[in-house]
Formats: structure tokens, C-alpha cells, sequence
């Protein structure tokens, strides 16, 4: 998280969304798993 802060403060919006959107498919991974 403090990864992703530091990237948009730096105003690095596509590093800040790819770690963003690594952080989300990482959580859906997590609850696909504890799904099943």
C-alpha cells in the first residue's frame, strides 16, 4: 500500500495502477481460493 501511495504522490499514475491493479488480482486470487 505505501508502494502505491509513494508512486501517485510521486505523480506516477501508470506505475501507481499497475500496483493497484496487481493488488486487486492478487485479493481475487485470495477469495477464489477461500471459495472453494
Amino acid at each position: 500500500h505505501e508502494a502505491i501511495e509513494k508512486n501517485i504522490r510521486l505523480q506516477r499514475p501508470a506505475a501507481a495502477r499497475t500496483a493497484v491493479h496487481r493488488l486487486l488480482a492478487n485479493t481475487d486470487d485470495v477469495i477464489g481460493r477461500s471459495r472453494r
